[in-house]
Order: C-alpha cells, then structure tokens, then sequence
C-alpha cells in the first residue's frame, strides 16, 4: 500500500509530495503509482533512497558532508 492510498490522495489529480520540518521531500508519488522516499541528516544529505522498483541505497556523511 502506498502512502497516497494510505492518506486517501487521488495522484490521479496532482502527485503526492511529502516534506520533513526542513523542507527535505521525504516522499514522492505520481499517478502511475511510482514513488520515491528519502531519509537526510541533520545536514540536509540523503542518507537513504527507495524507490518503487524495489532500488535502495544507504549513505554516511563525514562532518564536512562528504560521502564516506
């Protein structure tokens, strides 16, 4: 189940787009039912990306946010 379908959003009339308090999109959703989710850190770096194909990638930053 997706978060639209969970949220009851019709990405029929307009993409679903999910924020944290930062302004970081969290989440992504379009009407053919793809969708992306995102995990940052304290920085503002992606420290986690899935999509709906089944893709994943996990990254750790150094204090000066370059990727470890």
């Amino acid at each position: 189940m997706t978060k639209g379908q969970i949220l009851n959003h019709d990405v029929t009339k307009g993409s679903l787009r999910l924020y944290d308090v930062n302004g970081n999109m969290t989440y992504f959703e379009n009407s053919s039912g793809s969708w992306i989710k995102r995990e940052y850190d304290t920085n503002g770096n992606v420290t986690y990306y899935e999509d709906s194909t089944g893709f994943w990638v996990k990254h750790e930053y150094d204090t000066n946010s370059n990727v470890t």
